[in-house]
């Protein structure tokens, strides 16, 4: 992440775009950090040929879904996030750290730091 200082439109957790009390639309220019956040969160949400210009982006992690809470699922949900993030050098792979906890019987965290 070294030099990372886009600055991108806000949006929500939901994918809107977010505006101020007057309308006008957001960016992350008070953060460069938020745009990268925003960036992350975005890959870790999407599967391989969600955008058009870049089929190779997103981590597939939608797959895991409904699958058992275990370390091979865990272990396999890890490197396709690993994988998502690194592919294009968004991440480094030595700065990326990703740890899991099982929180109940249906459901995990994940931890990118």
């Amino acid at each position: 992440m070294p030099g990372y200082e886009a600055i991108d439109l806000r949006y929500s957790a939901d994918g809107d775009l977010m505006l101020d009390a007057g309308g006008a639309v957001l960016d992350t220019a008070i953060s460069p950090l938020l745009s990268f956040k925003q960036e992350i969160v975005s890959r870790v949400l999407s599967s391989a040929n969600d955008w058009e210009a870049h089929p190779w982006l997103g981590t597939n992690a939608s797959q895991f879904v409904g699958e058992p809470i275990n370390e091979d699922t865990m272990e396999a949900l890890s490197s396709s996030i690993r994988h998502g993030l690194t592919v294009d050098g968004l991440v480094s792979d030595r700065d990326l750290e990703i740890m899991w906890a099982q929180w109940g019987t249906n459901s995990a965290g994940i931890l990118l730091t």
